[in-house]
């Protein structure tokens, strides 16, 4: 008589290469350059300060790639180029900050743009098993901040993304992808545009959701990312609200709301808010960063990391500084000031006998 030997438990995919270096820097407080060779040739890096990625060079975040970005949002036209490359040359900026120099964007509208783009560059490299990235932990000194990407924004949304894959490509199959309206298809249907229960990412992609246009085009129009367009797409297909179009499909087109100057302007409203909403959350999540739970934190990689981290960082904090100096730190305040570690550690300090506040440790005299 024989037996199966019980089948052995799947342990967890590691993270990507890329994730498993940030997810490095953050839980060690690690600042330098990370270099990532793509697949097209060019090299991507990274550069990271204070738990933030502060700068992207990769050829989706150009002076020229900003530049298209505007030009495709219609900020930008053609005629614009020769005076932005003028006022570029005689401020001695960049060619994207040459915008701003001819008065044609303001700052707060470029830094957006540029932030987003290096957003979305950083989150694809995160979640790229095929890239093999190096690093050199050796503070940059006198660089010039392009982003502030807090890693914990930027580690959560990638897990969160790799979690919403699986059901997007269910729908969208890419970005050539043309969805029409259900309502469409039922000429007798009188849609109210007020009865939607749709969130406002995704009634503005609704809104210009045509029959015509693809999903690259959607994002262009609604000034979001493909990721934020497909994700919306979803979501409106499961709402029975929006369904996938063949080249064998009619082309009905059932959009009556598009006539109206006052819409137009409710909609790049309603963007605005958008991307200045997701920048402000980006930042707030730099400094409240939630704790996973424990039940899925023993499992799953990407979850023990805000968990462990402020930990990991104030005992080699501790170490480092006893080297340094050939004393412990006598207060959590000294760690700070000679940044081996973040404000948000201070509970952990407490935690370790450290008080957070700065002062000497309890029990001291």
């Amino acid at each position: 008589m024989t037996f199966d030997s019980p089948s052995e438990p799947q342990r967890p995919a590691a993270p990507p290469p890329v994730f498993g270096l940030l997810a490095a820097a953050f839980r060690q407080n690690l600042a330098g350059t990370v270099s990532v060779p793509l697949p097209d040739g060019n090299t991507a890096s990274l550069i990271i300060a204070g738990a933030r990625v502060v700068q992207v060079s990769h050829p989706s975040t150009s002076a020229m790639a900003i530049l298209n970005a505007l030009q495709r949002a219609g900020i930008l036209t053609d005629r614009d180029l020769p005076r932005i490359e003028r006022a570029a040359r005689k401020a001695s900026v960049p060619l994207d900050d040459g915008a701003v120099a001819a008065g044609i964007v303001s700052t707060g509208t470029l830094a957006a743009v540029r932030e987003a783009l290096c957003r979305e560059a950083v989150i694809a490299m995160l979640l790229d098993r095929d890239l093999q990235p190096t690093a050199n932990w050796s503070p940059v000194r006198g660089l010039r901040e392009s982003c502030a990407l807090p890693l914990p924004f930027l580690l959560r949304e990638a897990q969160k993304r790799h979690q919403e894959l699986p059901n997007i490509h269910r729908v969208v199959s890419g970005p050539q992808q043309v969805f029409g309206r259900s309502s469409a298809s039922r000429p007798h249907d009188l849609e109210r545009w007020e009865d939607l229960k749709v969130g406002a990412g995704e009634r503005q992609v609704y809104f210009f959701v045509d029959g015509r246009r693809t999903v690259y085009e959607l994002a262009l129009a609604t000034c979001q990312s493909e990721f934020e367009v497909s994700r919306a797409l979803a979501s409106l297909s499961d709402g029975n609200l929006v369904r996938p179009l063949n080249a064998r499909d009619p082309v009905t087109v059932n959009v009556r709301a598009a006539r109206s100057a006052l819409r137009r302007l409710l909609t790049l409203l309603v963007a605005v808010v958008l991307l200045v909403g997701g920048i402000a959350w980006g930042s707030l999540s730099g400094r409240l960063a939630p704790i996973p739970s424990l039940a899925d934190a023993s499992t799953d990689p990407y979850r023990s990391l805000l968990r462990d981290a402020p930990h990991r960082r104030i005992l080699g904090a501790e170490r480092q500084f006893q080297m340094v100096f050939n004393r412990p730190p006598a207060s959590f305040q000294e760690l700070l000031d000679e940044r081996l570690v973040v404000p948000t550690d201070a509970r952990a300090a407490l935690l370790l006998g450290l008080d957070g506040t700065g002062g000497p440790p309890r029990g001291a005299p």
